[in-house]
């Protein structure tokens, strides 16, 4: 959660929607310039700036939460020469929480590459929200041999009123055809993925909504669509790998 709020910081325009500048913000008893937007996810942050124009706060307004504040302080030059804040608190239901970080970097990469860097805690729920993601990766680089390395030994997939039993090899063919035809720009969480795991502890879900975005190889056309799914995730040698799913687009 801590990169999260360093990327609100600092990408702010990126990850919002609607983002309009607002003046007379009241934060740490005074008041402040800065920019509100909509949260790809429901809700609404408000980025503060100080005088330099540098990020001073975040305030988000999230649905069911009460308000979240995030302070950043310690700001000192990257290894790359960039400025940045190297702390921040959290405020949240009376509770304070302080981050430090050892180490800010910023780069443009995917979101595999920072999965490699930072391997998820031991914690299912994390770790098959993480295969989610990385599945949704694999379509963004037109991977189909990461499509297989994720795929479980036995996969099964209910779609478009039929089932379809699947090998990863199998899985790396069928999502090579895929590729050849269809570009994906971008695949979002439309809201938080649903995840369960059973009592087994080596049988999980997550249930998802989510928007493709991309456009036909051949013709370039353009599409966005919403989808929904329910993904099988299976603990095998204890890493998830995806075990099948069931899927449906949501008509035009």
């Amino acid at each position: 959660i801590g990169h999260q709020f360093l990327a609100l910081a600092f990408y702010f325009d990126a990850i919002m929607t609607d983002v309009e500048p607002v003046k007379n913000i009241d934060f740490k008893g005074g008041k402040f310039k800065g920019r509100k937007g909509a949260y790809p996810q429901g809700g609404e942050a408000t980025l503060v700036a100080d005088r330099e124009g540098r990020p001073l706060g975040l305030l988000l307004e999230l649905p069911d939460e009460t308000r979240i504040e995030v302070d950043y302080s310690d700001w000192r030059n990257t290894a790359s020469g960039e400025p940045a804040p190297h702390a921040a608190t959290i405020l949240h239901n009376g509770n304070t929480f302080n981050y430090r970080y050892t180490d800010v970097s910023f780069s443009e990469d995917d979101a595999v590459s920072f999965h490699e860097a930072y391997p998820p805690p031991a914690i299912d729920g994390v770790q098959i929200y993480r295969l989610h993601r990385a599945l949704l990766a694999a379509h963004c680089r037109g991977d189909a041999s990461m499509m297989a390395a994720l795929t479980a030994p036995e996969a099964i997939i209910a779609n478009r009123g039929e089932i379809i039993k699947t090998t990863p090899a199998e899985m790396e063919q069928r999502f090579g055809s895929v590729f050849e035809r269809v570009r994906y720009h971008a695949y979002t969480d439309i809201e938080p993925p649903s995840i369960a795991v059973a009592e087994s502890g080596d049988l999980g879900w997550a249930v998802v909504n989510v928007r493709a975005e991309g456009e036909a190889a051949g013709t370039g056309e353009s599409f966005s669509d919403q989808w929904a799914w329910a993904l099988l995730a299976r603990k095998i040698d204890g890493v998830w790998l995806n075990a099948g799913n069931a899927s449906n687009r949501k008509a035009d």
